[in-house]
């Protein structure tokens, strides 16, 4: 009992670090990807082949289901864990994944990630090897829109760039300050730039690249974003649609204001 009790001790306190990589999920081919079809966890509603021979999809589902190599989680700048879909990553992720976004320093008071930046983690109970937590911006609180365009595009840019470096074939996003951190900005002009964000930065030997919509307004304006950026509609229009929601089986928790940020004890 007492040799037991002083492992104990000794585990609480000895300090957190990043637990090691999981293996590498066995993955099909990219070709398998089919329109209206469930593929990954997700369902693609359009497909695209960039230039650098990845698809590009938009899909429909919650991206706590896709099964890859990372989701792109929509973080606040303490990456403890919020409301909306980053807690519903935090929560699908368990221990593991809460331990190692609290392992990630401050880098300023309540700030692991600075807004328009990305870090890294690994995915722990998730079917992705790392999870990528990606600051937006919080539109209401800029006066000038093009300053919360610039960071939304850097925080999507710092994702990219995070995939890259760790050479990721799979990949999928959640749609970075699409919901209540939008404000007044239209839906279509956010997703635009985020497709574009994202075209611009695909990078060799990314196999597919997955934007994930939540509502049926939030999937059709973005199957609309991603055909204007290429040319095939000339002028869509904001989606007036009501945020049909996915059936049960298929919602993470429902989206609420972002928690305020703690610090780490």
């Amino acid at each position: 009992m007492g040799a037991n009790k002083r492992k104990a001790e000794e585990e609480a306190a000895s300090p957190v670090h990043p637990l090691p990589e999981p293996a590498e999920p066995e993955l099909a081919p990219a070709e398998c990807a089919e329109v209206g079809v469930p593929w990954r966890g997700v369902t693609p509603r359009r497909l695209e082949r960039l230039p650098c021979g990845a698809l590009l999809c938009a899909s429909q589902g919650s991206v706590v289901h896709f099964v890859g190599d990372a989701l792109v989680n929509a973080a606040n700048r303490g990456c403890l864990g919020g409301g909306g879909v980053d807690g519903a990553v935090n929560d699908a992720g368990g221990r593991r994944l809460e331990e190692a976004r609290r392992a990630l320093p401050l880098v300023a008071p309540y700030t692991r990630c600075p807004t328009g930046q990305a870090k890294l983690t690994i995915g722990g109970a998730l079917d992705v090897r790392f999870v990528i937590h990606a600051v937006g911006p919080d539109y209401c609180s800029y006066e000038e829109e093009q300053e919360a365009d610039e960071l939304l595009v850097s925080a999507y840019r710092s994702a990219m760039q995070l995939a890259a470096e760790r050479q990721l074939k799979t990949v999928a996003f959640s749609l970075i300050s699409a919901s209540i951190f939008r404000g007044d900005k239209p839906l279509l002009e956010l997703l635009r730039l985020s497709v574009r964000c994202v075209r611009q930065h695909a990078y060799a030997g990314l196999e597919e690249v997955h934007l994930v919509a939540f509502t049926a307004r939030e999937i059709d304006a973005l199957v609309d974003a991603c055909a204007a950026e290429v040319g095939e509609i000339e002028e869509a229009e904001e989606p007036q649609a009501e945020d049909a929601k996915l059936p049960e089986a298929d919602l993470p928790p429902p989206a609420a204001p972002e928690a305020p940020v703690a610090a780490a004890e």
